[in-house]
């Protein structure tokens, strides 16, 4: 990014990534006066990726998103279309963004408080997944209704896998 920056003389960077990259690529720009326009990645983990706070005013990089909250209330309306009072169990790495899912303020539960649905945290894993077996396990112990995640696809396909060999869904 800095090489983008000074060498190539960008005016302006759009960047488009994830957990990793696009806190690195603002904090680059941050530091080299480049203007910063990003989205698609929930408020609260753009922040705390970079070690700030809400509150925080950040002099060259901006960005607009919803937050975690908002994508709780917005699961929460569909979860209630299929099973209201559902268990959902919760499939969510040990990275910063399954911590901020599982955040006592920004999180699923706090954004859900009074809504009826009960959260099951299937245990934390480390991205990318090799075996979600034990997770599977967790999801017919809570007897889940419904499972929620932001886990990548190849995750999401070989925990569907693992659930569906371990024997037949919750009813």
């Amino acid at each position: 990014m800095r090489g983008l920056a000074v060498e190539d003389g960008a005016h302006i960077v759009l960047p488009m990534a994830g957990t990793r990259v696009l806190p690195a690529v603002a904090d680059a720009c941050e530091e080299t006066g480049v203007p910063c326009v990003s989205t698609t990645f929930p408020w609260q983990a753009y922040v705390h990726a970079r070690g700030a706070g809400p509150a925080h005013r950040f002099r060259w990089t901006y960005h607009f998103s919803w937050g975690l909250d908002d994508i709780a209330r917005v699961f929460a309306g569909m979860w209630e279309r299929i099973a209201p009072r559902a268990t959902v169990g919760c499939l969510w790495n040990d990275d910063l963004q399954g911590r901020l899912l599982r955040h006592e303020r920004y999180g699923f539960e706090a954004a859900l408080s009074g809504r009826g649905h009960t959260l099951a945290d299937l245990g934390a894993y480390h991205e990318p997944a090799t075996d979600l077996r034990a997770q599977a396990a967790r999801l017919r112990e809570h007897g889940a209704d419904l499972v929620t995640s932001a886990s990548p696809a190849t995750d999401l396909a070989l925990f569907h896998r693992q659930a569906r060999e371990a024997g037949p869904r919750p009813g």
